[in-house]
């Protein structure tokens, strides 16, 4: 847990890669730098302990990441319309921005496709091959 100098917080996003649990963590204190109120954790699952924290692809002020998944190779986060994949390491390889959608609320992956839950409820399917 982070400390209470960041203010109001919240955990928003899991996902697992086989390895370690992966948690998205927003601040909405916003006298801190951009890079302090976003982070992606990379958490031990045997002992719970955050091993490496990652800048967060940022989302609009307010808006906390509402999606984290894992497809075998790379994680995928969504926030707003914006899907990002990144690596292990919390590197970004890719960013799109997903026009039909209006704000992604989840994500989970099948094994050949992401699915992309918005709020309102609209299902969309995106096959990743």
């Amino acid at each position: 847990m982070k400390p209470d100098l960041y203010g109001t917080q919240s955990y928003s996003a899991l996902a697992y890669d086989g390895e370690y649990v992966w948690a998205v963590w927003h601040s909405f204190n916003y006298k801190v730098d951009s890079s302090q109120t976003q982070l992606l954790l990379k958490i031990d699952k045997e002992t719970g302990q955050v091993v490496s924290e990652f800048p967060a692809p940022l989302g609009s002020p307010g808006g906390n990441a509402r999606g984290l998944a894992w497809d075998g190779k790379n994680l995928w986060h969504g926030t707003d319309r914006r899907l990002t994949a990144l690596n292990q390491s919390g590197n970004k390889l890719a960013q799109y921005v997903l026009p039909g959608v209006r704000e992604i609320n989840g994500l989970a992956w099948d094994g050949s496709s992401l699915w992309i839950i918005e709020f309102g409820g609209k299902l969309w399917k995106l096959p990743l091959k």
